[in-house]
């Protein structure tokens, strides 16, 4: 539709009749055929199927802020109130494309003519997918009209229904990026995200004081604020990403957060980093024993590509927790170790413990967290289908990542591509890499955006900025803590 908005906009004696015969797929964004027969579907279920629909497509054109966007939808919403344009809904699936144009006189000689075709009418449809569309005015026009007529008139109304009107513009207004906030509002629904990720649970302070005593470790502020930081996050979502980086104590946080808890657990980690529970210092096996864990298990991930790992964690009773230490490791989705950890992490509270989430693509934070977040029931977003998300910025990154490589491609195909990629995103061809480096810095904090619900992640430099932590750091850097020392020794035999 923002191909024709120009014209739509112009067109003073615009009547426009369209007839819907597919849904919005909610994984790829594509138009896709639904079971959608009218044995098991109901009128009322295909109308809320559609407006679904609808809001879905918006909140993916409008993923770029534009104005003409914006003012394209207004115009859109304007002439579907002058009933200009009339949208109804095909009772079954129909995948075909069919595109009658009424003419003027003074345009052709013919009264009508159809296009039919393979594309949609859609910038990536008409211009980037090298669709094939026949153009026909001298026979078949009338078939191509009785054909529609048939299915207009044995289709649900959805514009000239006056409620289902007001539903599908009430949906555009309310429930996309479209919809109208004051500068109050935002401020507050903030404000209560922050509240609620930061609603510390301050009644497990002594217990906390008490173990990191009695093992003569500090009690840090920064560090407890951690685990309760955490603990709310687990509340909500049944896990967490700890991401500080090195030496800031993860190990003592996720320690804290097990002897909290106070659930069975189970550790994988690198296999210079099991320790032995007898020995000091000795890697994950002696911080259990420390933190009062004794019920807890220690294995290496060095295993876990193996065939018969899953069962043999199977064997230990009672695992509700398991924490993952160096989770980078399990970007990839696509392997056996990641499926078997999977496997593992499922129904449990998961604690994955990394300096690195995010390495430069998507996919490799969305595979994190799969191992504890439903991906089409999460609400760590507005729309609560990360597997959406994420296949949307996938599909962005790649393309961004595309017009980089080839901006100068002596391969003129590759070049071409290149360049159509670039007016996708930016309307010209005139590629200017600049921009393709702002707008993939915008995707990239889009990403960050959607995990900050569910991770910890802090340098140095941030805590000292904080009133309350800047002394510790100040501490930690004179005088070193008995915290991570083993493991950041044998960080580098690990990887």
């Amino acid at each position: 539709m923002s191909e024709l908005y120009e014209s739509l906009s112009k067109n003073q004696d615009l009547k426009l009749k369209i007839l819907v015969g597919l849904n919005i797929d909610r994984l790829n964004y594509q138009f896709v055929e639904y079971e959608q027969n009218r044995t098991n579907k109901t009128n009322n279920e295909i109308i809320e199927s559609y407006l679904d629909s609808i809001v879905k497509l918006i909140n993916q054109d409008s993923w770029y802020d534009k104005k003409d966007f914006y003012n394209m939808i207004k115009t859109i919403i304007d002439l579907i109130q002058q009933d200009k344009i009339i949208i109804r809904k095909t009772l079954e699936s129909n995948h075909a494309k069919l595109y009658i144009f009424k003419l003027k006189e003074e345009q052709i000689v013919r009264p009508s003519l159809f296009i039919t075709g393979s594309s949609n009418l859609t910038y990536p449809g008409l211009n980037l997918d090298r669709e094939f569309n026949v153009e026909i005015s001298d026979y078949g026009t009338e078939d191509a009209e009785k054909y529609f007529e048939n299915l207009w008139n044995r289709s649900i109304k959805i514009t000239e229904d006056n409620i289902i009107k007001q539903r599908l513009i009430q949906a555009i207004e309310e429930k996309t990026i479209l919809k109208k906030i004051t500068p109050f509002e935002a401020y507050v629904y903030l404000l209560k995200s922050y509240l609620e990720t930061y609603s510390f649970k301050d009644e497990h302070d002594q217990l906390m004081h008490d173990l990191l005593k009695k093992n003569d470790f500090t009690p840090y502020r920064y560090q407890l604020d951690a685990v309760k930081q955490a603990l709310s996050i687990i509340e909500k979502y049944n896990g967490v990403i700890i991401a500080d980086v090195v030496g800031l104590g993860k190990t003592i946080i996720a320690c804290l957060i097990g002897a909290v808890l106070n659930k069975r657990g189970l550790v994988l980690c690198p296999p210079t980093l099991q320790g032995e529970r007898n020995l000091e210092r000795s890697g994950w096996a002696w911080y259990l024993e420390r933190f009062g864990l004794y019920h807890w298990e220690v294995l290496s991930i060095g295993k876990i590509d193996e065939e018969d790992f899953v069962q043999s964690v199977k064997q230990y009773r009672d695992i509700e927790i398991v924490i993952v230490d160096e989770a980078h490791r399990f970007r990839n989705d696509k392997t056996l170790s990641y499926a078997n950890l999977k496997e593992i992490c499922r129904n449990k509270i998961v604690i994955l413990l990394t300096a690195t989430p995010y390495n430069n693509r998507p996919g490799d934070i969305y595979s994190l967290l799969q191992l504890f977040v439903v991906p089409k029931q999460s609400d760590i977003t507005f729309d609560n289908d990360l597997e959406l998300i994420f296949s949307r910025l996938k599909t962005t990154f790649e393309k961004l990542a595309y017009i980089k490589k080839y901006h100068n491609s002596n391969d003129q195909e590759k070049l071409k591509k290149a360049k159509e990629y670039y007016k996708y995103f930016f309307d010209s061809e005139n590629i200017n890499l600049k921009e393709v480096d702002k707008l993939t810095r915008i995707e990239s904090k889009k990403i960050r955006s959607i995990i900050e619900p569910v991770i910890i992640r802090r340098n140095r430099l941030d805590l000292k900025k904080h009133p309350q932590y800047k002394q510790e750091i100040q501490e930690l850097s004179e005088v070193k803590d008995p915290e991570e020392w083993y493991f950041e020794l044998n960080k580098d035999q690990s990887t």
